[in-house]
Order: structure tokens, then sequence, then C-alpha cells
């Protein structure tokens, strides 16, 4: 049987949801940043493909710029890697982002309705928003820090009553622009983030309202071209990047991470109690109290000998036991007129011993040390 797909929905497997911002928009994009080019800056760009677009705006503003990135696909990542300062292969929704970090924000999502193949964080959003470019948005505006610009690039279709909203209650100064390629017909948007208090509300009305006439075809913006008039300028950055790593690896990853570190094997001796130094025995002879302590802190464990050459394993461990005491009040003639019970809390030491000694007619049995002042080698056999 042959399955018949129309030849968009065809493009659009082939490319797997992949569009990348076209060359005439990306250096239209750029002339509207003032250049800054002893300025620090970062720039993040969730869904950077192979980089191009986010990488000319990036360089093209600030020598000193870093390109953050997030890519899914592999091969276009491995592209990607090399005009990137820090670069996360990852799905977005599996990654965490430090919170106001960012002075730019590129943000050409992906297109189209959200499929069952989207789990893990992406789930949050599910419920309230079925289009990816709502999700994107809201996953990825957060890690934008305030009077940080958004660059968003979306089709026009899409401006609907929600994300006009959003855009209009938490952007201002915004231009709207139809990108130079027009078969997917987007627009670019362009706007200064700040807090909601800042933005009047006449403002907030007439974006909505603007948004709205182009969302109903009434209105087409202008075509979006270099200018020689800037009038974005991308701020440096107010506090470190706390976070910007995802929450899961590959099999080949973790392994890379786990080479990179030596895994535990650097620290054993730290995780495990074990020190090349020879220690030194107490001052003198341990009281119950203080073999109690030890043995719940879990230092008298180990191999040891004894006196008469053989080895043991020893295992400490202290049990809670109650030691009973019986009052009694008498009268004036000697006779009991109340008799009380006292319990009283002690602890227990316990220590046992595995029989190691080669050839021993003992060996592998486990003992018991039931009497504190026995000599180390003077054992009672409890179990073999």
């Amino acid at each position: 049987m042959v399955a018949l797909v129309s030849q968009r929905a065809a493009h659009n497997f082939a490319k797997n949801g992949y569009y990348p911002t076209d060359d005439a928009t990306t250096n239209a994009i750029i002339s509207h940043f003032v250049r800054t080019d002893n300025t620090v800056i970062r720039v993040l760009d969730p869904c950077i493909g192979e980089a191009r677009a986010a990488s000319n705006i990036t360089y093209s503003i600030s020598h000193k710029a870093k390109l953050y990135g997030v890519e899914y696909n592999r091969h276009r990542a491995e592209l990607a890697q090399k005009y990137c300062d820090v670069l996360l292969r990852s799905d977005l929704f599996d990654t965490v982002i430090s919170l106001n970090s960012f002075g730019l924000l590129f943000l050409n999502p992906p297109y189209g309705n959200l499929t069952s193949e989207h789990n893990g964080a992406i789930t949050n959003y599910q419920k309230d928003y079925k289009r990816l470019e709502k999700i994107f948005y809201r996953f990825t505006i957060p890690s934008l820090q305030y009077n940080g610009i958004l660059v968003l690039i979306i089709p026009f279709t899409q401006l609907d009553e929600m994300l006009s909203n959003w855009i209009a209650s938490q952007f201002t100064d915004i231009s709207i622009f139809t990108a130079c390629d027009k078969q997917f017909k987007q627009i670019v948007i362009f706007g200064r983030k700040v807090r909601q208090n800042d933005i009047a509300l006449q403002e907030k009305n007439d974006v909505k309202a603007k948004f709205k006439a182009i969302f109903e075809g009434k209105v087409v913006p202008d075509e979006i071209a270099v200018t020689n008039k800037p009038m974005y300028q991308i701020p440096e950055p107010e506090s470190e990047i706390k976070s910007f790593y995802k929450l899961s690896f590959t099999d080949e990853e973790l392994g890379q991470e786990v080479q990179k570190i030596g895994g535990l094997w650097n620290d054993f001796n730290l995780f495990f109690k074990k020190s090349c130094e020879r220690k030194r025995k107490p001052l003198c002879k341990m009281s119950d109290w203080h073999l109690s302590l030890a043995l719940a802190a879990g230092e008298i464990n180990g191999i040891v000998k004894s006196n008469t050459g053989k080895t043991y394993i020893i295992k400490g461990d202290t049990y809670k036991s109650k030691s009973k005491n019986v009052e009694n009040t008498l009268d004036d003639n000697g006779f009991i007129i109340e008799s009380k019970t006292i319990l009283t809390d002690k602890f227990v030491p316990s220590i046992k011993a595995w029989d190691f000694t080669p050839n021993s007619e003992t060996f592998g049995s486990l003992f018991l040390i039931s009497n504190r002042d026995n000599e180390p080698d003077e054992l009672c056999e409890d179990d073999k």
C-alpha cells in the first residue's frame, strides 16, 4: 500500500521541522542593534540549529559576546558546536537555565502543534498550550534579563490573543516586521523586557490592537530591511550564570563525564574512611560510653589481628536496652506500701567477628564478643 502524503507534510517530515532564518532577514536584524565591541554580552538561542543566524547576529554586535545554544538534533549540534561558547545537545525541556541571565534572546521556535513524542518538563505546558511557539516562548522568556532584548520569529497566524497579551504585558519598545522570506509567512518582533507595572495601560492596549490587526490579516507589517538607525542596545550581564545544563545524559556522554572526573576513585579514601596514617592506641581504657559512641559512629570495623595471630573481620554496633530497677516505699513498721519499677535506657555495645584466618578450624565462623573485658583473642562462638 502506498501512503499519500501532501507535499508540504512530506517536506516538513524531511526537514524535521527545521527552517533556519534566511540570510537577508538575519542581516536586517543585525542592523537594528547598536554595535558594542568592548561590551560583554550574552546571547541565548534555545533552538539554535546550525547556529548560522545566531552566530552572525551575536558576533556582529560585539566581539566579546558569548553565545549559548540548545539543539536537539545531533548533526546540527555538531555543526553548531564550533560557533557557540556553550552548547547543550538536548531537548530544551530537559534543561535547566538560569533566570534573568541573558541580554538577548533570539527565538525562532519550531512551528506546529505539540506531538505525543514530547514529554518531561513540556507536560507542564501541554494542558494549556498546544502550539510549540507558545510553549517555547513560555519556557525561555524567564531566562531573559530585564531590559534585555527579544527577537521572536513566528508565523503571523500564531499572533493570537493569548500570545499578543503575553508580549504586550512583558515588553516595551516593540517593533514588528515581515520577514524577507515569505514562504512561512513569518514576522519578526523586537521588544525590550520590562516589569509589567512599567508598561502603561494605553501602550499595552495599542500593541494588542496592532497585533490583532496583523493576526486577522488586516495589516501587513513592513518588510524588515537594513537600517542605519539602530534602536536596540543589548545590556551587559547583571549576574553570573548559575545554571546552564541538561538533566539527562546519553550513555556516551555519561562515559565521557565519568572519564573526565575519574569517578569516585579519587576520593575513595575520603568516602570509605580508609587512611594510610597509622592509628594510635587510646591513652586509657575505653569506658562503656566511649565504646558505644565509637560503635555507633561506625569506627570499630575492619580487619584486625589478635595476639595469637588470628585474623578477624570486625563489625561493631550498638543496640538500646532497658535496665529494670524496683524501688519500694516502706511504712514505719517496715511493710511495703508502694512499689515503683523504673526502666532506664542503656546502650549495649555489640561486636561481632568473622574468622578469616587461613587454615583455621573456625574459618568462616561468626563470633560474638560478649564481654568487653575479654582479651581480643578470647571469643565466644555465636554462630558457625
